[in-house]
C-alpha cells in the first residue's frame, strides 16, 4: 500500500502539478496498477482501478427522475452500496465499472449527459485521505523508485532534472535539479533583487570563454555608514571588474565585521559543491527573513561571500580543466614551485580572479567546496621538505594545525555522514597527509592572504543524480551553517590605529605561530581564528613602535582587541 501511495501521488503531482500530459491511454483506462508504460520523452502511462467515481453533468436541462430511474436501472446500480448520488439539479454523482461506462458514454449525446472522471475523488479513496494531505508530505521527502524512467534532460543542461519537485523553505528555488549557467545567473540576479538591503550581487572576473565569475555578499547592509566612500553596490551590476564595487564592505555598515568567503566548482566535473552553495545562499536570506536567531546573528556580524562556480566553463563542458585544460587547482602560485613546474607559465583567467578578489578583501576564513570523496581536508596539501613540495603520506601540519583540525572537524561533525569515515579518522585529513599536490587553493590562501582554507570533499560521486540533491542538501545544511559561524567562536579581532586615530597598515603575529595576518588600511582592521588558550599577540607597522599584548580566549568565544601605536622617535 505504501508503493501503490507513492506512485499515485507521483501520477497525480505530474498530472496536475507540473503539467506532463498522460499519454499512450484513454483517460477511463487509467490508475491503479501502477507505472505500466513509459514514451519515449519520459512520460507515463497508468491504469484505472475496476471501479472509478464519475460525476455526471445535465448539459441543456435539469435532471428528471424518469431519467435518473432510466440510468439507475440500465445500469443496475441501484444497490444501497453503489447508487447514484444527486448533488444538484443537473449534476449526480455515481461509480462505474467498465461495462457501465461504456453503455453510459455511448447515450450521452442522447440524454444530454457531460461524463468526467473524479480523479481525485479515486485517489482519496485509495489513500485514505486527502490529497492535499499527501502532496504536502511529498514536498518534504524525496522518493527513490529506481524502476522508473524519466527524461533526465528537462534542465535545459547535460547533469538533467528530477521529476520530483521539492521546493526550498522560500519557494524560489527547488532542490531537484542542477543549475547551468544560465540558470545560475537568474538564480543570483532574482535572489539579490529580493533581498536588497542583505545581498550584493558582483562580478569577480570572467571565464575563459567569458562567462561571468559570479558573486555574492550576505549580510546585513542596511545600516550605512557617513563615510561610505562612495562605494556604489548595484544588485544587478554586472561588471567584472569588482573594484569599484566591493573595496570594502565594512564601510558599509556601522561595525567591523568578519568577511568569509566559500567557492564552489573550481573542477567543472565536481557539482555538489555548487549546488550546495545555490542552496545556502538561499537558506541564509531566507532564515535570517524570518528573524530566526542564529541566522540574525551571522547576518549581523559577518559577511559571507559566496562565489557558487569558479569554474562555469569547466561545468558546462563536463570536464574537470577550465576551457583552456588547466587544472585550476594546480595553477595558483606555490612557495615551493619548483623550477621545472608548467603549472605556472600561464595563471588561467578563472584564478586569477579570485587572487585578485582575495587582494581586494581581508577575508578571515574560506572553504574551497569539491567532490570525489567525504572528508574535510585541511593545509598543507604539499610537503615543504623538498624543493617541489612533493612527498606522499606524510602528515605535514601548519602551525595553526590546532586551528585547522577545529574547522575542519566541527564540518565533519556536523554532516549526517562524513564523521562517520572509515578511511578517515573522524572525517578530516591533512592534504599531505592523504596526497600531496602543489599550486592547490588552500596553501595559497594560507601562505599568501590572512584567510585560513579548508577544502569540503562532498560526494564520493562527482555527480550524482539529481533526484539525490535534496538528500545531500539535508546532509549539508547544518554543517555549511554551524562552519560559517565559526569566527562568532573562535576569532580576535580589532583596529590598529595611531595617535591621531589613523588607520594603520599593521602585521599582527602570535607567537609560536608562523603565520602573520595584516589590517585592512582602509579601515585599520584585523581578523584572526584562533582557538581557546594564552596567547602573546604582537602589532607592528612601519615608523611605529610594536605592542604585544597577552590575551585569554575563552572557550567558544571572540574578542575585541584593538591596538594604538606610538610613532617611533
Amino acid at each position: 500500500m505504501k508503493i501503490l501511495t507513492i506512485y499515485l501521488l507521483i501520477i497525480y503531482f505530474i498530472v496536475f502539478i507540473e503539467n506532463v500530459v498522460i499519454v499512450n491511454c484513454e483517460i477511463e483506462q487509467l490508475m491503479i496498477n501502477g507505472c505500466e508504460k513509459f514514451d519515449e520523452s519520459g512520460d507515463v502511462c497508468i491504469k484505472l482501478k475496476k471501479l472509478n467515481f464519475y460525476t455526471i453533468n445535465s448539459v441543456d436541462q435539469p435532471l428528471t427522475k424518469d431519467l435518473l430511474e432510466y440510468v439507475e436501472n440500465q445500469l443496475s446500480i441501484n444497490q444501497d452500496d453503489n447508487k447514484l448520488i444527486l448533488t444538484s439539479e443537473n449534476q449526480f454523482n455515481v461509480y462505474l465499472n467498465e461495462d457501465q461506462f461504456k453503455f453510459l458514454n455511448e447515450k450521452k449525446k442522447e440524454f444530454g449527459l457531460e461524463i468526467k472522471l473524479n480523479l481525485v475523488k479515486n485517489l482519496e479513496e485509495i489513500l485514505g485521505t486527502s490529497i492535499e494531505t499527501e502532496i504536502d508530505k511529498l514536498k518534504r521527502i524525496t522518493v527513490l523508485i529506481e524502476s522508473m524512467r524519466f527524461n533526465y534532460n528537462k534542465a535545459g543542461n547535460r547533469y538533467g532534472q528530477s521529476p520530483f519537485l521539492v521546493r526550498s523553505e522560500s519557494g524560489i528555488i527547488d532542490y531537484n535539479h542542477y543549475f547551468n549557467y544560465n540558470q545560475l545567473t537568474d538564480f543570483m540576479k532574482k535572489i539579490s533583487n529580493y533581498y536588497p538591503n542583505q545581498s550584493k550581487l558582483y562580478s569577480i572576473g570572467k571565464s575563459s570563454l567569458g562567462r561571468e565569475l559570479w558573486a555574492i555578499d550576505l549580510s546585513n547592509f542596511q545600516l550605512k555608514n557617513n563615510n561610505n566612500n562612495n562605494n556604489n553596490n548595484n544588485n544587478n551590476n554586472n561588471n567584472n571588474n569588482n573594484n569599484n564595487n566591493n573595496n570594502n564592505n565594512n564601510n558599509n555598515n556601522n561595525k567591523f565585521k568578519q568577511n568569509i568567503k566559500l567557492v564552489g566548482n573550481m573542477h567543472g566535473d565536481e557539482v555538489i559543491g555548487r549546488q550546495m552553495l545555490i542552496y545556502l545562499i538561499d537558506h541564509l536570506l531566507y532564515r535570517n527573513s524570518k528573524v530566526d536567531k542564529e541566522y540574525v546573528e551571522i547576518f549581523e556580524n559577518l559577511i559571507i561571500s559566496i562565489v557558487p562556480s569558479m569554474n562555469p566553463d569547466g561545468y558546462e563542458l563536463g570536464q574537470r580543466e577550465n576551457a583552456n585544460h588547466f587544472d585550476l587547482n594546480r595553477n595558483f602560485p606555490d612557495k615551493f614551485v619548483g623550477s621545472s613546474s608548467e603549472l605556472y607559465k600561464k595563471i588561467q583567467p578563472e584564478v586569477q580572479s579570485i587572487i585578485d578578489w582575495s587582494n581586494q578583501r581581508n577575508f578571515v576564513m574560506s572553504a574551497n567546496l569539491h567532490g570525489g570523496s567525504l572528508v574535510a581536508n585541511y593545509p598543507f596539501d604539499s610537503t615543504r621538505a623538498n624543493d617541489n613540495g612533493y612527498g606522499f603520506g606524510i602528515q605535514y601540519p601548519t602551525s595553526d594545525d590546532v586551528v585547522f583540525r577545529r574547522m575542519a572537524l566541527t564540518y565533519s561533525l556536523n554532516h549526517a555522514k562524513m564523521y562517520q569515515s572509515k578511511e578517515f579518522l573522524g572525517g578530516i585529513v591533512n592534504g599531505a597527509k592523504w596526497y600531496t599536490l602543489r599550486g592547490g587553493m588552500q596553501d595559497y590562501n594560507y601562505d599568501f592572504t590572512n584567510a585560513m582554507e579548508i577544502t569540503l570533499e562532498l560526494s564520493s560521486e562527482k555527480i550524482p543524480k539529481s533526484i539525490e540533491l535534496n538528500r545531500f542538501w539535508n546532509d549539508n545544511r547544518n554543517a555549511l551553517v554551524k562552519f560559517i559561524s565559526l569566527p562568532l567562536t573562535m576569532s580576535i579581532y580589532g583596529r590598529v590605529c595611531n595617535n591621531n586615530n589613523e588607520n594603520l597598515f599593521a602585521q599582527i603575529q602570535i607567537s609560536n605561530i608562523d603565520k602573520i595576518v595584516t589590517t585592512d588600511p582602509s579601515n585599520g582592521y584585523y581578523s584572526r581564528l584562533l582557538d581557546d588558550g594564552f596567547y602573546n599577540v604582537t602589532v607592528s607597522s612601519f615608523g611605529y613602535k610594536s605592542i604585544t599584548k597577552s590575551i585569554l580566549l575563552n572557550p567558544n568565544s571572540r574578542e575585541n582587541i584593538d591596538f594604538i601605536l606610538d610613532f617611533e622617535n
